[in-house]
């Protein structure tokens, strides 16, 4: 074993922490690793280090972790870096113990939930409820990795973040903890992965990709331990993934409505990358569930109003709202059919209800900040899309190491193309009311998991924007429920 990758199980500090809920008052004890390096040469310790939280009482309660989970919870949003030294080498800084939220944007769905659903939240969890004080609560062991990313510069103006450098340092972070199985708190066998928009593509991408041989080069090179990085679940909110497919699919789905100023993207350019979409999906041959039939970007819309959004808003409508406040929400949202025990509507309806939010070409354009991800050492961005290069030169085209690099940071090509080291758990969680992404690259994604036979959910939080990851009660119920079957 590498001097560099030992876990030492009794440099820890010893914390407690009280939990208040409507249905919840206890004090979680638990001890708190701060700032392990992963990997051995690190490029920059600071990003490639992780803290780690171990569930010891609740309540003066023993926590018997013998066979406990190991939860790692990512902060990569918008593909940037987690440096753990610059947050203070913690995740639950802040008042009343609450980690620090990411749910940026008004509260009427535009990169946050909605009013009428916070509060219905609000009822269930208290918010803001801390989810990993939460699996803290629930005997579950807590990791927090640091990673490099996309924003990443040295002094001298070169970069040491970009792709695929991100899911590099999680893979070395799951090595390590495997490389210490003996001493690492928890079952090493069941570790599991969590991250929010970025961060959620970057789980997907951790539990697809596991044991890959393509990233072989890249672990070698940081000095991670020779270990699987296959892991046994991934939790998924709201991913921004499929980068390589996401401005056509936002077109497919945003394409005919203004932006938020109120006019039109240009139609064409629309309308092309909207066939492209269409193309893809024939070419994904995907199957829906029920005997649907093959999906097609004539009837995708539909099918994810079937089989996704109606249960979604039977639950807000008939679980989280009073028969006055479900009344009042239904005078002001008049696109919804209600028939006194069911929801139903159009896509395009909900789709308007969402409204537009980005540009034409936001993800791999020359003002977007998914093109960085394909930067190299010298250059800060590079376009990953054959109709992202042409709008820049008629003749532009996609570079073949950048090729290379969009099937390594792209959960689609590995679930489509059988990487044994998958992971065969799935839990995906996303905001009907987020307009960061296309609706389809979620339920697209679900249905392939689906169709290779993966043990595979994707939940829709009514009325919720971007960022939705308040379901803490559900998600480490599934993350024991998979612990103790799969």
């Amino acid at each position: 074993m590498d001097d560099k990758l030992i876990f030492v199980p009794n440099q820890y500090e010893l914390k407690k922490e009280r939990l208040l809920g409507p249905s919840l008052d206890c004090e979680v004890t638990y001890k708190e690793y701060l700032l392990i390096p992963y990997c051995a040469n690190p490029v920059n310790a600071d990003y490639q280090s992780m803290n780690v939280y171990v569930p010891v009482a609740v309540d003066g309660v023993e926590t018997d972790i013998s066979d406990a989970p190991v939860l790692i919870d990512n902060h990569l949003g918008a593909y940037k870096s987690t440096n753990l030294q610059a947050e203070n080498a913690g995740i639950f800084p802040g008042p009343g113990g609450q980690e620090r939220r990411g749910n940026h944007g008004d509260p009427r769905g535009h990169g946050g939930p909605s009013g009428a659903a916070d509060d219905s939240r609000r009822k269930k969890y208290d918010k803001p409820f801390s989810r990993l004080y939460y699996a803290l609560s629930r005997g579950i062991v807590v990791v927090t990795p640091g990673a490099r990313g996309r924003d990443n510069v040295n002094e001298d103006g070169t970069f040491f973040g970009k792709a695929p450098a991100a899911i590099v340092d999680l893979k070395a972070a799951v090595r390590y903890i495997r490389h210490n199985r003996d001493t690492f708190p928890g079952n090493v066998d069941k570790i599991f992965s969590n991250g929010n928009s970025a961060g959620g593509a970057m789980s997907a991408l951790l539990g697809a990709s596991g044991d890959y041989p393509g990233y072989e080069s890249y672990l070698s090179e940081i000095g991670a331990a020779q270990e699987s990085d296959s892991i046994m679940g991934t939790i998924c909110h709201c991913p921004i993934m499929d980068l390589d497919h996401s401005d056509a699919a936002y077109e497919w789905m945003f394409g005919k409505y203004p932006g938020r100023d109120g006019t039109l993207e240009d139609q064409t350019k629309s309308e092309e990358l909207a066939d492209i979409y269409a193309d893809y999906l024939r070419e994904l041959n995907l199957q829906g569930r029920n005997g649907y039939g093959t999906l097609t970007a004539d009837n995708l819309g539909e099918y994810i109003v079937k089989e996704f959004m109606l249960s979604s808003a039977d639950r807000y409508l008939n679980e989280d709202l009073g028969p006055e406040e479900r009344d009042d929400y239904l005078r002001k949202n008049p696109w919804i059919q209600w028939d006194g025990r069911h929801a139903d509507f159009h896509f395009d309806a909900l789709t308007a209800h969402i409204g537009r939010m980005k540009a034409l070409g936001s993800f791999d354009g020359s003002r977007t900040g998914e093109m960085t991800v394909f930067g190299n050492r010298f250059v800060d961005g590079r376009h990953y899309t054959e109709f992202g290069a042409r709008q820049e030169d008629p003749k532009g085209k996609v570079e073949p190491e950048v090729q290379e690099l969009v099937k390594l940071m792209n959960p689609m090509f590995f679930v489509r193309t059988d990487n044994p080291g998958c992971c065969k758990h799935w839990y995906l969680c996303v905001g009907s009311k987020d307009p960061h992404t296309s609706h389809s690259v979620s339920a697209v994604f679900q249905t392939l998991l689906e169709n290779k036979g993966m043990d595979s959910s994707l939940v829709y939080l009514w009325d919720y924007g971007h960022v939705c990851d308040d379901d803490p009660v559900e998600m480490i119920d599934w993350i024991w429920k998979v612990a103790q079957n799969g």
